[in-house]
């Protein structure tokens, strides 16, 4: 592998980490939110939810530029926007440029994941595609599990302010350094033999609609598990803090899914029994979750349920880019990403009024039903598409 492709794959791996590390600053700090702006608990979490927001209002402006102009030109004016957004965070203005400024980096988002599937096609054999999407779905976890670790740290040692000013200059160094490794071989768009149509043309592609159902749903029911874990746990006599621990081994559970997943996709050679088999895991270990003896027994789990639930990511990309077709792969990515963070909002909010209404078992019960729809999308895809679309160019 060229020295080339490891600097991109390098800047990939931190433009795909920076987003959700921005973005997970604030779930582990609602009071110092709540208390620094005199806002409420549920004003607090605007700043949470305006990111999903930005992600499906910019998912179909990425998707065209980048079938249009390109990935380079997408993930730059990502990485651009993620830094300005940071550094409005950081200069202590009213909570609404708060709720602003997060709401850009989550339409920053969709300029910079959604990138992802056709830089691989562009740099990439069609055997290594899915590991290298894993590797920057790490990237992605990464900063998710890393932020969610490092911001309490930061606020303590340097107060709210101090964390603000530290990721806006982290912010602004990888756009610095970042931006200038993402090439492109072809000249101004990818080397691609179909051209671009519209993203609502996509969803006349059965395979793309199932996808985007299941991802509208297998994400708003992993967002709705970790939502409501904790609740449960506490009814259980567990504390707050080993709910949290066992969220965290989620995400790292799914780093180490993102490399192990696609190794299997590339030993079957179907990508459609990789997902199955991880939904089919995430259904029957999710019950047992929340019933665990010890919060031990519960850590196990949650590591087992990240492997495959959050493993899945980079073979569902792969599997919707030879679909798509590579031509429409930005549009059918960043659709993809539209849905999953609709799912996040729509199904953490219904299923905390299921839970506040009746109670947390009955919440569960409807996320185990949703687990069972999405086994039956899943099962109903057709078989693994072969790619045909792209004429590769030697670098």
């Amino acid at each position: 592998m060229p020295d080339k492709r490891w600097l991109m794959l390098s800047a990939f791996f931190l433009a795909n980490a920076l987003p959700e590390f921005l973005w997970s600053n604030f779930p582990p700090i609602m009071t110092v939110v709540a208390d620094k702006y005199g806002v409420g608990e549920l004003a607090a979490s605007l700043p949470i939810i305006s990111f999903s927001v930005g992600t499906v209002l910019s998912a179909g402006l990425a998707g065209r530029l980048i079938d249009r102009r390109g990935y380079q030109l997408s993930t730059r004016i990502g990485l651009a926007l993620l830094a300005l957004c940071a550094v409005l965070r950081m200069l202590d203005g009213p909570f609404w440029l708060l709720v602003v400024a997060q709401g850009g980096i989550g339409a920053a988002f969709s300029f910079v994941v959604a990138s992802t599937s056709s830089y691989v096609v562009d740099w990439f054999e069609e055997e290594h595609e899915a590991l290298v999407t894993g590797v920057c779905m790490v990237g992605l976890y990464g900063g998710l599990g890393s932020s969610m670790i490092v911001t309490p740290l930061l606020v303590d040692a340097y107060g709210f302010n101090g964390m603000m000013r530290i990721t806006a200059a982290g912010a602004v160094l990888i756009f610095i350094l970042g931006a200038p490794l993402i090439r492109q071989r072809g000249v101004a768009r990818p080397a691609h033999s179909a051209q671009p149509v519209a993203a609502w043309r996509l969803m006349r592609n059965r395979t793309l609609v199932l996808q985007f159902i299941i991802s509208f749903l297998q994400q708003g029911a992993f967002s709705a598990v970790a939502t409501a874990l904790e609740v449960a746990w506490s009814h259980r006599g567990f504390s707050a803090a080993a709910a949290g621990l066992a969220n965290g081994l989620f995400i790292f559970g799914g780093i180490a899914g993102s490399f192990l997943m696609p190794v299997l996709q590339n030993r079957l050679r179907n990508g459609k029994a990789v997902l199955v088999l991880c939904y089919l895991a995430a259904l029957l270990l999710t019950y047992p979750l929340f019933a665990a003896p010890t919060p031990a027994v519960g850590y196990l789990i949650a590591v087992v349920m990240g492997a495959f639930w959050l493993g899945s990511v980079p073979v569902a990309l792969t599997l919707i880019e030879k679909a798509a077709g590579a031509a429409q792969a930005g549009a059918a990515s960043s659709l993809y990403w539209a849905f999953a963070s609709a799912g996040s909002v729509a199904l953490v909010w219904l299923f905390g009024e299921i839970a506040e209404v009746w109670s947390w078992q009955a919440a569960l019960l409807c996320t185990l039903a949703l687990l069972v729809l999405n086994q039956i999308a899943t099962v109903a895809l057709p078989p693994d598409a072969r790619r045909t679309t792209v004429t590769r160019r030697v670098a």
